[in-house]
């Protein structure tokens, strides 16, 4: 979803015309294509807690999901106006503001009391490999 959102979408925009499939937008113009992923985002999130406290976490996370995929398949089928990727946009922030928010509390939720470190785990093990390659560009005293 993200992957073809903020990097396919606004390539395909900032194409020439005379290509034939692109739209000749600035960078100005293919990044505003990316504010309706953003708004449905900061809409969408808040509305995933509310079902998910109705609903439990699997009905957000797969309206997310499918609202993802298709968010993907719009513009595999037809890319020839610009509105088609503003819709994809909109999609495809629909879908991550309601699965990303779903799949975090099921995954905070599915993971013993007794063990409250293990959810964010995967995160923390790339710190270690931040500071080693960071380690380089400190300042030396």
């Amino acid at each position: 979803m993200l992957f073809g959102s903020f990097l396919l979408i606004p390539q395909l925009l900032e194409l020439a015309a005379a290509t034939g499939y692109g739209f000749g937008k600035t960078v100005t113009q293919a990044g505003l294509f990316l504010l309706p992923l953003t708004a449905a985002q900061l809409v969408f999130g808040p509305v995933s807690g509310i079902l998910e406290g109705r609903l439990g976490a699997r009905v957000p996370l797969l309206l997310g999901s499918i609202l993802g995929v298709a968010a993907d398949v719009v513009p595999a089928i037809s890319h020839a106006a610009s509105w088609l990727l503003l819709l994809s946009a909109a999609l495809s922030g629909i879908g991550i503001g309601l699965a990303q928010a779903a799949m975090t509390n099921a995954i905070i939720e599915s993971v013993p009391h007794r063990r409250p470190a293990s959810p964010p785990a995967p995160t923390r093990s790339y710190a270690p490999s931040a500071e080693v390659s960071a380690q380089p560009f400190s300042p030396r005293s």
